[in-house]
């Protein structure tokens, strides 16, 4: 009797020990037992070649819609980021990059409450593609509304552009990137003003100006910038 309590004792030790072990070491202590228990059956249990997570939301009421949003050019900046996993934390000019000699971010002052951002991702074959819309609604069709798309459609010929995007719940997102950690990405991301359109309205309280539109594919989803958005405001230019 008391050896069979001895090794009930000690069983239950050691699962504990296992169990102890597995969740300091973030794994399922069931996964844990289960593969001890087959390899003491000699059965070979497969292991996944990639780590998976899941979601846990945060608690907190989801907001739609975009309440800041600017356009830069890509080459002026430098992104700080850890790991590939992490978001970028800072953002510096580049070496001769200035506010006063003409760089920075460049805010769009759109209409309230119309500007959005969609992502649609396809798979063919092993190879993913995230296809990007950034719209916003642009009052007055004048001088300095048709430089700007001038402006904007000329940067796709040399360089294409970067977009920093903040929404209504706060979280700023960045696309267009080229610069990280002082070294240039391997797969640059081109942003390009595309399907824009002026429309001048019929009727007095119709909406006269430009719906912009700025598209771009790309292999992945944009990094989000945790810096704040007092450091975008203060790299802001002084532009158009």
């Amino acid at each position: 009797m008391k050896t069979l309590l001895r090794l009930t004792i000690i069983c239950i030790l050691m699962v504990a020990s296992v169990v102890l072990g597995a969740h300091m070491a973030g794994v399922d202590p069931i996964h844990l037992v289960a593969i001890a228990i087959a390899a003491h059956k000699g059965v070979t249990m497969a292991v996944l070649s990639i780590p998976i997570t899941g979601y846990n939301r945060p608690c907190v009421p989801d907001q739609g819609g975009i309440s800041r949003m600017w356009v830069a050019d890509p080459a002026d900046f430098d992104w700080t980021q850890a790991t590939s996993a992490d978001p970028y934390t800072a953002v510096a000019l580049n070496d001769g990059a200035t506010i006063l000699g003409g760089s920075g971010f460049f805010r769009i002052d759109f209409n309230y409450q119309e500007a959005s951002y969609k992502a649609a991702q396809t798979l063919k074959g092993t190879a993913n593609k995230w296809a990007y819309t950034v719209t916003c609604q642009l009052p007055f069709i004048d001088n300095k509304l048709n430089q700007f798309l001038a402006t904007m459609q000329n940067a796709v010929t040399c360089s294409g552009l970067l977009l920093v995007v903040q929404f209504n719940t706060g979280t700023i997102i960045v696309m267009g990137e080229r610069f990280v950690n002082s070294n240039e990405l391997d797969a640059l991301w081109r942003i390009a003003l595309d399907g824009s359109d002026e429309d001048s309205g019929k009727v007095f309280d119709d909406f006269s100006g430009a719906n912009v539109s700025f598209k771009s594919d790309y292999f992945r989803v944009p990094y989000e910038f945790t810096g704040g958005l007092a450091a975008i405001q203060a790299l802001e230019g002084t532009g158009f």
